[in-house]
């Protein structure tokens, strides 16, 4: 909102699109234009003329790559954390994904201003702090991911000077207003300069060296280097060509996942060949066992004891080798799993990201990311509360309410599918209990009946109180007419990464951690959970809490 004092304007960046009908060929365009709050004032980028199918098109395909490209990022952040938690050795991968996190973030706030697109309320100089402070902690964090693959060509002390240079940027940014630190990529574009130069000369030495891996982070980089040249002519208005950020982002992460990659699997392939290793030792073992035995004939008692010992080495190299073959097989299923359960929200959020922007579409890519989240969530969870208990925070809830607000938030699973949803539980029964584990407990079930109803069914939940001798307690249920479960696999469905298959359509039972949650969680709350089916009914899983 243009103003004549810094009180009475409203800055902001939000593109917008103006339709009008030219008379004839001249247009006059009178531009109002007010700036007590940036060092740059004016429009931000060039106006585009031309027809409002076309402008409307252009703006579509550049919010189209700009969300394609943070799910991209996003992805590779998420993937790279939980692959961090399991594997705590590698720094570089941790490093890695806080380095796509604030990609992320730089990406929404330029070029189309996607985080603006998506909440235009949000506070213009909020926006900008986002902007500026993802922009400050990217050159650190990058140079300290170098250093992680090349410790030994970039000294470890450089790495920690420059990121105090950039917190006391990120210190100015967070406690200026907008008027000061808007002039701080002034100096800080020539220290980006200065450590991409370095960085750049690093990775050539490193490919003189025939370093590993260094040839294919220097064509990433090297491309990705030439990008940020061009941007930051293009931002100071020296070239008259396009922001080209993103691209030079999409090529850049993709060498370094690329590396990764290569990395992890090196490791998995050190694995197996240990694995065979240890098994030609077994057959070696396995033959002296037997040389042994032919020499020391006629000594008895020495010969039972020396037996003894060499099954009880060959037994334990034995349950060391099925443990070896039982991880790797862990690791397979497990990558296998994740891919399975993560793939339908990914191709949700590929698929919206090309078509033309609406909420509806927002919504959908929303809904998409938390029920990533919630996956990843149950993972962690599963892990942690394994090994250590559960803490809760109790207070009385009705469980009605627990159940409807559940189901609120699994509901856009619905799409292309009619399913009925009942919720019986009476509304005076009161629980005493930590509403979001419970909740999570009914989302987890609800997931899964809306993921093997084929096309229609229902989904029915109830309880009733149940009282014995002292005690008293809820039994709840939840039954959905979908596909029905062996009778000699119901238990199964409730341990860690178990899998099985219904009676008729073969589908499995997706990773199982979902319904392994649910029963750490009931077990917390000094509960029980079940489950029943049968050829025609469906499926029942049913738990008890405390009233």
């Amino acid at each position: 909102l243009v103003g004549m004092d810094k009180k009475s304007m409203i800055p902001s960046w939000k593109r917008k699109e103006v339709y009008f009908t030219s008379v004839n060929k001249e247009i006059d365009v009178i531009l109002q234009v007010s700036n007590f709050q940036h060092r740059k004032g004016g429009p931000e980028d060039v106006m585009l003329f031309g027809p409002a199918k076309n402008v409307i098109t252009y703006k579509n395909q550049q919010l189209a790559i700009g969300l394609f490209l943070f799910g991209i990022l996003m992805i590779m952040s998420i993937y790279h954390l939980v692959l961090y938690l399991y594997r705590r050795k590698d720094k570089s991968i941790i490093l890695f994904s806080a380095v796509c996190f604030l990609l992320t973030l730089r990406l929404i706030t330029t070029g189309e201003k996607i985080l603006i697109e998506v909440f235009p309320n949000i506070n213009w100089a909020f926006a900008v702090r986002i902007e500026y402070i993802s922009y400050k902690l990217a050159v650190p964090l990058f140079l300290a991911f170098i250093h992680s693959i090349f410790p030994k060509d970039i000294p470890y002390r450089l790495v920690k000077y420059v990121g105090y240079f950039a917190l006391f940027f990120v210190a100015i940014v967070i406690f200026t207003p907008v008027s000061i630190f808007s002039y701080t990529p002034v100096v800080y574009q020539f220290f980006l300069a200065i450590v991409a130069l370095y960085v750049l000369i690093v990775l050539v030495i490193t490919m003189l060296k025939r370093r590993e891996y260094s040839w294919i982070l220097f064509g990433g980089y090297f491309f990705f280097f030439l990008v940020v040249i061009n941007d930051i002519l293009y931002y100071n208005k020296f070239l008259e060509t396009s922001f080209l950020g993103p691209f030079g982002l999409f090529v850049m992460v993709f060498t370094q996942a690329f590396v990764l990659s290569k990395k992890t699997s090196i490791a998995f392939n050190e694995v197996e060949r240990l694995t065979v290793q240890l098994d030609n030792y077994s057959r070696e073992l396995e033959e002296t066992v037997k040389q042994r035995t032919n020499e020391i004939v006629g000594q008895k008692e020495k010969i039972e004891k020396q037996k003894e010992e060499i099954e009880s080495q060959a037994d334990n190299l034995k349950i060391a080798n099925e443990q070896l073959i039982e991880m790797d097989k862990f690791k397979e299923s497990m990558t296998n799993m994740m891919v399975h359960d993560l793939k339908n929200p990914l191709s949700t959020i590929i698929g919206f990201s090309t078509a033309e922007m609406s909420g509806k579409y927002l919504n959908y890519i929303h809904q998409s990311g938390k029920q990533m989240l919630q996956l990843v969530s149950n993972i962690l969870d599963v892990q942690k509360y394994e090994k250590t208990e559960m803490k809760l925070n109790k207070i009385k809830e009705f469980l009605h309410d627990i159940a409807n607000s559940a189901f609120n938030q699994v509901k856009h699973q619905l799409v292309k599918k009619d399913i009925e949803f009942q919720n019986l539980i009476p509304k005076d029964h009161v629980v005493n209990v930590d509403e979001e584990i419970i909740k999570r407990v009914f989302m987890n079930i609800f997931s899964n009946a809306i993921k093997y109803i084929s096309q229609t069914g229902i989904i029915k939940t109830a309880s009733e109180l149940i009282v014995e001798e002292k005690n008293e307690y809820f039994r709840i249920t939840i039954y959905n007419s979908g596909e029905s479960i062996p009778a000699d696999k119901i238990d199964t469905i409730f341990e860690s990464y178990g899998q099985v298959n219904p009676i008729k359509s073969g589908i499995s039972y997706s990773t199982g951690i979902g319904l392994a949650f649910c029963k750490l969680a009931i077990q917390s709350h000094n509960g029980k959970i079940g489950a029943e089916s049968d050829a025609e009914q469906g499926v029942t899983i049913w738990f008890t809490l405390e009233g």
